[in-house]
Parts: structure tokens; C-alpha cells; sequence
């Protein structure tokens, strides 16, 4: 590796920090005779200030622009070289700030020709297995790292390549990025060596695989090998993408094509990676013709990402934890869960949650029944009626308690064991239940709403928390609705704008309910915007303001916000 460390120049009021990456690039608008050998800086797209060709600002340790020019003439003709900043420099009067950067020169060391090469290497044999490695390195020293990162998350398929450096080191070329992207770790000693000897006896002395997982600042790759290696080392298991997941769950008569296709173009669209998607297909299962009619429908509406919070609650589910969703009215909690149901194809038993709801609501009771013996008559039996958490626990289901927050904590608490790693129940006059695989248990709530309780600590506890911020903007929610297709663009702004209004009267004035903003009213108005017989101000009025009750505050309501804008 060529590490050198440079000086830059930056104009004008930009500050950089330790840490923070530039990009140098020979352009020509430095091309003038005074400055032939000026490289400029660009953090984004903008030129922020070039490198320093003078003494005068040269420090300790530090080459200047016509030593870098002439390891890197690949610069001139327009390759781009980053660099990470590591301090500033006090050199000289001039009101320019200047800074040391570290570059590395390796980076430009990459012929075409070796990449053109290297194109067949990142095709997956047929037939082929797979080990998977955890990648490291910083990005001085593998520059191209944090773009393979980057075009995962995106939701892009990344190939990478697999070499056996002089050091013995596994070092990962990629499709996403040039130069080196990163080495491979050593997780399993098994593993590692079955890859190294697998790599000194290839003919192409590289072997072919793909990022699995990424994180902010690592990723995780699969390198396919062929059937026989893999098989000696631990974590072994057949190579196979979102593709090949897909058409194993249609063979197998789990799903059909149309609806695995409608999953993965909403996840990607929502910019999931393909690895958490490809995860999510691994999970699907078939379920017995009694539940799949719980499995809901894709929605009309799925949930929009707009908060951020889908890959988190993805996760979760794929850890089989218990989630609890809180925010207020509208923010998009049931929408997510029935969204969750139809991309995990599990089935969803959704349970209501108020003041009056009894421990056998929750688990269910002994009752009766009749049935008819031989003799055609009519005996009464003993059964115990199961509700839904048990239903849900038996099939590997989901389960939500819905506005958990009206329930009594002595009845809630019934459920302690299911909602924790035990995921277990013993019911009353039934049996003893194990929730089987797949079970997941939900439980929305809106906060300081009228009738609401404290949730004790105990059962909160047993879940992941996840808080829906209130929306500041609702016009693109509105635009996509099912109940506002056909609506003027016109009304939809105007009732967003009315929105935004009574956003602020709700959380800058305090002045009024945060029921105010249920986003179902708005678009309810706007369903109703467009009937002749009706118009918009009385509307609002219906649909939205008179949800409050208060006289004075809907008078308030009605003289600050309607009468202003309708």
C-alpha cells in the first residue's frame, strides 16, 4: 500500500473535519498556465479548493501535488482519488485554511484491461455452495469499500471476487467499485483454511461470490465454492439469491411468482437490501387452509417509509421479537402490521384492546357445544373456546393487541410469558402452549389519548419499542391513498396546508388534541372533495374539526384555521 499525505488548499468558508473524505480530481478549468499542476478538491459535486505546489505551505511528511502528479498520471485523464482529512494546518498568513490529508496512490494502480478480466470471475457456477465471511478494512486502504456498501443497501445485487494476496490475505474485488474493497476475516479457522487452499489450487486464482449484509461501515460476503469444499467446512450450505429463493417457495407450492414479485418490487422500492429481502423469503412457509385467510392481502396502501422505521421493524420480526408501535392516531401502526403480514405471508389475528377486555378475551374459556351422536341426538359437550393469541401461537402467526394502552395491566399481564423468549402460555383448562415458529407478537398503542393507562413496566418491557413521530407533512401520504384517488391536486395541497396548520396549534401552541391529526379524516375529506353537492369548508368541518368534542376548542379551531383558509 502507498499511503502518502498531502496538503490541500480550501477556499472560501468551507470547514472540514477529521475524518471527512474528499475527492481530488485534475480538471480543466485549473488548466492555466500559472497553475499546470493543480489538482482540485470537490466534496460532493462542488469545488471546495485544490492541492497545494507550494513550499511554502509544504509540512513534515507531507508530498505536494507535482509528487502526487507524477505517481498518478491516471488523475489527468480524469480518475478520481479520495482522501481523508486528518488535520488542519497552521501554515503562512493567507486567509485559505489548509489541511493535511492522507491519499492512497494504490487506487490509480488498477489497469482497465485487469478489470475486463475479472468480469466472468463474478458469475456464480451452477451447482455451487457457499461460505460466508465478515469483511474489515478502512477505507484509506480500501476506498472502494464504502460504494459496495452503499449500492447493497440500495437494494443492488453486488458481486465481489475473491484473491489470495502475497501476504496470504484474502483480499475482495467488486463489480460496485474499483481497486480492492476490502480482506476477509477470520471468524471459523475451518472455513478460512478450506477457502485459502480452494484459492492456491483455482486455475484463475480468484473465486466468485456476493455481499450478503451490510452495515454502515462493514459488510458480509458469500464466496461460492464448489460442492465438495464446501462441504468440509462448517457453514456450508447451497449458493442461491433472491431468485433462486423465490422459485423454490413457487415449486414447493408455497407462494405464487405474481405475489413474491409484488414483495420484492415494494422492498426495493422502500430501499430494503437485498439481503434483508432475500432473508424475508427464506422465512415463508406454507400454512394450513384455516389460516390463510388471515394472511392479509397486499395493501391498498402499503406502508410508506417515511418515517424510517420498515428495516427496524423487518428485523425485528425476523428476529422474532415482540414489537410494540406507539404513536398517534394515523401515524401508520396498523397500516405497518398488515403490511408486515403480507410481505412475511404469515397470518395476522388482531386482537382489540379496551377497558372492559377480560383475561378470557385475551386467552379464551370452557364453554359448550352440541353434537349429535349415533342415535341423532343432541349432547352436550364441554370444549374450551380458544382466542386468538392461542390461534396465533398454534400456526406461527402474528398477534396484536391493538390500542394495548385502554387495557387493564391485571388482565395484560397474562401474557408475560408470551411475549418473552419462553413465548409460552399455560391456559386454563386447555394445555400448555409453546408458540410454534414463526410467532410474533404486536401491540400498538396511542399515548396520552383519553382513556389511555400506563402500561405496566413488566409487560413493557417484554417488547422492542419502536415511536412513530407525528407526521409535519401529509401531502405525498395523501397522494398515493386509496380514498383520495381522483382527487384534485388542488384539494390535496390545500388540505395538507390545513394540516400543518393544526399541527402546529397541536404541538407549538399546545392549543388542541392530538386527534386533530388522524390522517383517515383527511382522507376522508378528500374523498368527499370532489362530490357537487357538497362544499370543502363543511367538509373539513364534518370529517376533521368536529372530531373534537370541546366547544371552545372547536370554535377555536373553526375561527383560527377554517375561516382563514376556506
Amino acid at each position: 500500500m502507498s499511503v502518502e499525505k498531502i496538503v490541500g488548499i480550501i477556499e472560501g468558508s468551507t470547514k472540514l473535519s477529521k475524518g471527512d473524505i474528499v475527492t481530488l480530481k485534475k480538471i480543466e478549468v485549473l488548466m492555466a498556465e500559472s497553475n499546470m499542476d493543480a489538482v482540485a478538491v470537490f466534496q460532493g459535486a462542488t469545488k471546495i479548493g485544490s492541492i497545494s505546489i507550494s513550499e511554502r505551505v509544504h509540512v513534515p511528511g507531507a508530498v505536494i501535488s507535482p509528487d502526487l502528479l507524477k505517481k498518478s498520471d491516471e488523475l489527468t485523464n480524469g480518475i478520481e482519488l479520495e482522501a481523508v482529512v486528518i488535520e488542519e494546518v497552521k501554515v503562512g498568513n493567507a486567509a485559505t485554511t489548509k489541511y493535511l490529508m492522507e491519499v492512497d496512490l494504490d487506487q490509480l494502480n488498477q489497469p482497465e484491461e485487469e478489470e475486463e478480466e475479472e468480469e466472468d470471475a463474478f458469475d456464480v457456477p451452477d451447482g455451487s455452495a457457499m461460505l460466508e465471511f465478515n469483511v474489515r478494512g478502512g477505507i484509506i486502504e480500501f476506498p472502494g469499500k464504502s460504494e459496495v456498501i452503499e449500492a447493497f443497501t440500495d437494494g443492488k445485487e453486488v458481486a465481489v471476487s475473491v484473491a489470495l494476496a502475497e501476504d496470504e490475505s484474502l483480499v475482495l474485488t467488486s463489480n460496485a467499485a474499483a481497486g480492492p474493497v476490502g480482506k476477509i476475516t477470520v471468524e471459523d479457522e475451518e472455513d478460512y483454511k478450506t477457502l485459502i487452499e480452494k484459492l492456491k489450487a483455482s486455475k484463475s486464482k480468484s473465486l466468485p461470490g456476493r455481499v450478503v449484509e451490510a452495515k454502515m461501515k462493514s459488510y458480509r460476503v458469500a464466496i461460492a465454492v464448489d460442492e465438495k469444499t464446501a462441504s468440509s467446512g462448517a457453514k456450508a450450505k447451497p449458493f442461491a439469491g433472491i431468485k433462486e429463493v423465490k422459485q423454490s417457495l413457487v415449486d414447493a407450492g408455497v407462494n405464487d411468482i405474481k405475489t413474491l414479485n409484488e414483495i420484492e418490487a415494494y422492498l426495493k422500492k422502500e430501499k430494503m437490501p437485498a439481503g434483508l429481502i432475500q432473508e424475508i423469503f427464506e422465512q415463508h412457509r406454507a400454512y394450513d387452509d384455516e389460516y390463510k385467510d388471515r394472511i392479509q392481502p397486499k395493501p391498498k396502501t402499503p406502508y410508506i417509509n417515511s418515517n424510517g422505521v420498515l428495516a427496524n421493524a423487518l428485523v425485528y420480526v425476523l428476529g422474532g421479537s415482540s414489537v410494540r408501535l406507539s404513536g398517534d392516531a394515523s401515524t401508520g401502526k396498523n397500516v405497518l402490521i398488515d403490511t408486515l403480514s403480507w410481505v412475511f405471508q404469515r397470518p395476522l389475528f388482531t386482537n382489540p384492546v379496551n377497558g372492559e377486555t377480560q383475561k378470557e378475551d385475551i386467552v379464551g374459556a370452557k364453554g359448550t357445544d352440541i353434537v349429535i351422536d349415533e342415535n341423532g341426538n343432541g349432547v352436550s359437550r364441554v370444549i374450551f373456546e380458544k382466542e386468538l393469541v392461542i390461534r396465533a401461537m398454534e400456526c406461527g402467526g402474528f398477534y396484536s393487541l391493538d390500542e394495548v394502552n385502554l387495557g387493564r395491566s391485571s388482565v395484560l399481564e397474562l401474557l408475560n410469558s408470551v411475549l418473552d423468549y419462553r413465548k409460552s402460555i399455560d391456559a386454563p383448562g386447555y394445555k400448555y402452549v409453546k408458540a410454534q415458529e414463526g410467532f410474533v407478537a404486536f401491540a400498538t398503542m396511542n399515548p396520552n389519548y383519553e382513556d389511555t393507562k400506563e402500561i405496566n413496566e413488566a409487560f413493557k418491557s417484554r417488547f422492542i419499542t419502536i415511536k412513530f413521530p407525528p407526521c409535519k407533512d401529509i401531502y405525498n401520504i395523501l397522494k398515493v391513498h386509496d380514498r383520495c384517488k381522483g382527487t384534485d391536486d388542488k384539494i390535496l395541497r390545500q388540505l395538507n396546508d390545513f394540516y400543518k396548520k393544526l399541527y402546529e396549534m397541536v404541538y407549538t401552541d399546545n392549543s388542541t388534541s392530538p386527534q386533530i391529526l388522524s390522517l383517515r379524516m383527511y382522507a376522508e375529506a378528500a374523498h368527499y372533495a370532489a362530490n357537487p353537492y357538497l362544499d370543502l369548508k363543511s367538509i373539513i368541518q364534518d370529517c376533521i374539526v368536529n372530531i373534537i368534542d370541546d366547544e371552545i376548542e372547536n370554535q377555536d379551531i373553526n375561527k383560527v384555521v377554517v375561516e382563514g383558509m376556506f
